[in-house]
């Protein structure tokens, strides 16, 4: 079973509730199991009856669940980059950095960026904590965002540096002719000593990262969850066709509540065939039971299974 699990779905198909029957059976076996919700309507603590928290919270032994707060990181995020924006620029004493940072945390993005910066603190804070850790994404748009955040980054990055050099270059011609006191020495004129070139370099390097792990098979499952109506199937089939232009794969598909609803067959093929080599298990439906804690080993189990197979 790979390490990472990205729970994916539309609304409403159970994400928190199959994630969470997982951690509970893996720790039930003795492993050591994180699963967090990056979900804007957080449930994780309302599934295991717990208070709302701050931070990771023990629920039982090896069992450690978090809801990231989302506007948390981007307020963390906006005051990083104002701190290094302040010491990369400190000779431009007119710039209104707390102005613009004002304005910026409502930028088209900003709010993906958040959820980047909530799925890389789980990559270096909590993989020490776990043998196994489970996110819970948010529902279909969003997530499809958040995975095309790297991607997108990285290759802005690509677009900034090429840039970068450029107005480097044009410094060293203007040096060369009107001597290097013409900046003064607040000023980069070389790659080497251009903190901007610096600061992209550890973004680029950052967002390379996290595409790797949303892509990586070996490190991490996509798994993507639906019931057998019309609605889940054909956003089962748009976050597949998504996915794969971003070439990530969606590995397990779960059907929830298999027996309670009935879709086309003919959708149904068209699905499969997309799917490709994605691993298929059904969940049954448990009557009324609307979270069916009472089942989580069971269901937990199942879901094992199809992952080690």
């Amino acid at each position: 079973m790979q390490r990472f699990l990205f729970f994916l779905g539309k609304g409403g198909v159970g994400k928190t509730t199959l994630s969470a029957s997982l951690a509970e059976y893996l720790a039930s076996e003795g492993k050591r199991v994180y699963i967090s919700s990056l979900d804007p309507a957080h449930n994780l603590y309302d599934y295991f009856q717990q208070p709302p928290a701050e931070g990771v919270t023990e629920v039982r032994k090896g069992l450690y669940i978090e809801e990231c707060s989302v506007e948390g990181h981007i307020r963390r995020l906006l005051e990083e980059t104002s701190r290094r924006m302040k010491d990369t620029y400190r000779y431009l004493t007119v710039l209104n950095l707390e102005g613009m940072f004002d304005l910026l945390k409502h930028t088209p993005g900003m709010e993906e960026y958040g959820f980047i910066s909530a799925i890389d603190e789980i990559y270096r804070r909590r993989s020490g904590l776990a043998e196994h850790l489970i996110v819970d994404m948010p529902p279909t748009g969003l997530s499809l965002r958040i995975f095309s955040m790297p991607l997108t980054t990285h290759r802005w990055i690509d677009s900034l540096v090429s840039l970068r050099r450029k107005i480097l270059s044009r410094r060293r011609e203007i040096t060369h002719i009107k001597g290097r006191s013409y900046f003064g020495d607040a000023v980069a004129v070389d790659d080497e000593d251009d903190p901007v070139l610096r600061e992209l370099s550890v973004e680029y390097r950052r967002a390379v990262e996290i595409e790797g792990l949303l892509k990586d098979r070996e490190l991490s499952a996509r798994v993507l969850v639906m019931n057998y109506d019309e609605l889940s199937l054909k956003e089962a089939m748009l976050i597949i066709k998504d996915l794969k232009a971003l070439h990530i794969s969606v590995d397990y598909i779960v059907c929830n509540k298999a027996g309670l609803g009935r879709v086309d067959e003919k959708n149904l093929d068209e699905l499969k065939d997309l799917s490709g080599d994605s691993i298929w298990v059904d969940i049954p439906y448990y009557g009324d039971v609307t979270t069916p804690r009472e089942y989580a080993l069971e269901i937990g189990e199942a879901l094992c299974s199809m992952m080690n197979q």
